[in-house]
């Protein structure tokens, strides 16, 4: 469409003078005309000039193929007849007469149009219509740039006929994971039970009975039957926050921070931490999903920083050009190999055994489905023993949160405990 327009705006400039198109083109010598019709045919769209009364002034071949009407048929008569009730409308013919008070007028757009062929039939337009006017006599003419959108239509149609398939396919898909939620709740967890109860009678009963290396054989099934228990339990977290409804709203990052910091310290006084979490942070999401978040993260970090001793976890936001607020969680822990990175966010993948930092390996894969939910991102940066950053952000918002009135606030162990 830009380059019909530019190259009917050379046919303008050629043109323009005392008199209108049509009569300019009647009265030009032979090879002019030849010249002016050379460029208006080579517009890729239908083109037409219309003047201050809607007539029809010029047009070229391509008007002729999508309209169905020969040329001498439309010269001198109505848009009208080949775009019902255009002419006449108040969106267009305000902007049309302001062509005499005007020497330039935008250009602008209408999308929900429909053209009239010659055999009756309706089919959809875009047009892009710049006003104009003509220096010598100031009388308003309008070129029109006419676009047959109807496949255009047929994908949009086609497109949300998918999207509706899609939607259609998660549901089920969310009814099949709770379903599953449900088999793992009730029909697993009882023999889990069964399996844990009985062990330990068996331990209490039997105990003096028992060699030592009986004994270790039930505490091994005592402690797998546990851990069995934290996965499960692990998995319905998990599947909870994948199948919840995101209901967005504005959450206070800062605050929801400072309580799951305060939590942790008074939780484990023996441990010093300095939390440097920034003022004012807010974000557009689900609060629910978004405290999962942000506790999977810090106690993340908390759990990672364990061996330091002045352990530091950073909450900060990073206000870019772009149009989503880029968050970031920060420890100075052990860190890990960044050839590792792409196991990071998967299910049970760990990138340090039990014995050095114990957990089940669901917490991040939790985050990065969080994260998706919202139609953000996240990724991670870090190297051994130089602590990690996780960087993630709620997707675009049109709307910046406002500067943050100081940079950072901390909360220390200390200060946490009173």
């Amino acid at each position: 469409m830009l380059v019909s327009l530019i190259a009917f705006g050379l046919v303008l400039i050629l043109i323009s003078g005392t008199l209108l198109i049509s009569e300019l083109v009647q009265r030009e010598p032979r090879s002019s005309r030849f010249n002016f019709q050379e460029l208006l045919e080579g517009a890729p769209d239908a083109m037409i000039v219309i003047d201050d009364r809607g007539l029809i002034n010029v047009i070229n071949k391509q008007v002729e193929n999508l309209f169905r009407y020969g040329r001498e048929e439309v010269l001198g008569k109505s848009v009208n007849e080949l775009i019902p009730d255009f002419f006449g409308a108040d969106k267009f013919t305000s902007r049309l007469e302001g062509c005499s008070n005007r020497r330039d007028e935008a250009l602008f757009s209408e999308h929900h149009v429909w053209g009239l062929r010659k055999d009756g039939a309706r089919f959809p337009v875009e047009i892009n219509i710049s006003p104009l006017k003509m220096p010598a006599n100031d009388r308003g003419i309008a070129v029109l740039a006419i676009r047959d959108i109807a496949k255009y239509r047929e994908a949009q149609l086609e497109i949300k006929k998918l999207q509706d398939e899609m939607e259609e396919k998660i549901s089920k898909r969310t009814e099949e994971l709770e379903a599953f939620s449900y088999a793992i709740s009730h029909d697993l967890r009882e023999p889990l039970r069964s399996i844990d109860g009985f062990s330990r009678a068996f331990m209490e009963e039997y105990a003096d009975k028992l060699t030592k290396e009986g004994k270790d054989y039930i505490a091994r099934v005592r402690e797998g039957t546990a851990r069995m228990k934290e996965l499960i339990e692990a998995m319905l977290g998990m599947a909870r926050f994948v199948s919840k409804d995101v209901a967005r709203e504005r959450v206070d990052l800062t605050f929801m921070a400072n309580q799951i910091a305060t939590d942790l310290l008074q939780t484990h006084p023996q441990r010093t931490v300095e939390f440097a979490i920034e003022n004012e942070m807010v974000a557009n999401g689900d609060p629910i999903l978004i405290r999962a978040l942000l506790e999977n993260l810090i106690g993340n970090a908390w759990k990672f920083t364990s061996r330091h001793p002045a352990a530091r976890i950073e909450l900060v936001v990073e206000k870019g050009s772009s149009e989503e607020n880029l968050f970031f969680v920060r420890d100075n822990g052990v860190g890990f190999d960044m050839s590792c990175a792409d196991q990071l966010f998967g299910v049970f993948r760990r990138l340090h055994g039990d014995a050095d930092f114990p957990g089940v390996g669901i917490g991040l894969a939790t985050v990065k489905r969080i994260v998706q939910r919202h139609g953000g991102t996240i990724r991670a940066e870090s190297g051994p023993g130089q602590g990690a950053t996780f960087y993630f952000g709620f997707g675009p918002t049109k709307k910046r949160n406002q500067e943050s009135s100081a940079r950072s606030g901390k909360l220390s162990g200390r200060d946490a405990s009173g």
